[in-house]
């Protein structure tokens, strides 16, 4: 199975989903729409010997505008663009290595402004309870189906935003690879913004480096 066709029946399983009511939700985000991926026809690459070819990828990132924010996300990656999401893909002899993928919304839009200033009273545990959410339902597709989901840590950018994060991994069905990464949710109450990242590789160390170049380059606009 590839991954465009399991984000698809990921999206028909659950549909058009809006974050686990908090309020009024007004706004809805789909899913996005990942580049396919090609794998061999007994669909079995090892680990370890992509995790060879994904550390020779380019180390040179490139800056996204979003709404009201910015962040980089590596050079050599094929991306797709919607409204309220970034996704990205980085195709490595045939075989995905790396993923990332972005979606965020104005939280006093979509929960309404009597629930955004209860988030803004306690960012922290606001975030927290978001993540969560997205254990069980997640708008990027990718934290629910992880098979292995470590514990949740808070922490802050600055003043600029509070963060909670799992490390993750997840093996798609058809597929001996097993992606490691992390999905965090960023909530910045000065903003009402709400983001949930998502970041998956073969590797291990790039995955962390490609969340710790997000959270440095991480600006609000």
């Amino acid at each position: 199975m590839k991954i465009i066709y399991l984000l698809l029946v990921g999206l028909l399983i659950f549909g058009c989903t809006a974050p686990v009511d908090r309020g009024n939700v007004s706004e809805n985000t789909t899913a996005p729409i990942l580049p396919e991926e090609n794998v061999s026809e007994n669909g079995t690459v090892e680990n370890e010997t992509v995790q060879n070819q994904t550390e020779q990828a380019p180390s040179a990132y490139t800056r996204y505008n979003a709404s009201g924010f910015s962040f980089e996300y590596p050079s050599n990656m094929e991306v797709e663009e919607s409204k309220g999401i970034f996704s990205g893909v980085h195709n490595l002899n045939g075989q995905t290595g790396e993923i990332m993928v972005v979606v965020y919304y104005n939280t006093k839009t979509t929960f309404g402004e009597n629930q955004d200033k209860i988030f803004q009273e306690n960012p922290s545990l606001a975030v927290s309870g978001l993540l969560e959410d997205d254990m069980e339902d997640d708008q990027a597709q990718i934290l629910h189906l992880a098979h292995d989901v470590g514990d949740v840590s808070t922490y802050s950018i600055g003043r600029d935003a509070e963060i909670a994060e799992v490390p993750i991994k997840l093996k798609f069905s058809d597929s001996k690879v097993t992606y490691n990464g992390y999905a965090f949710d960023l909530y910045s109450p000065e903003r009402s913004l709400h983001a949930k990242v998502r970041i998956l590789a073969i590797d291990q160390d790039l995955a962390e480096d490609m969340r710790d170049n997000f959270l440095l380059s991480f600006r609000m606009e």
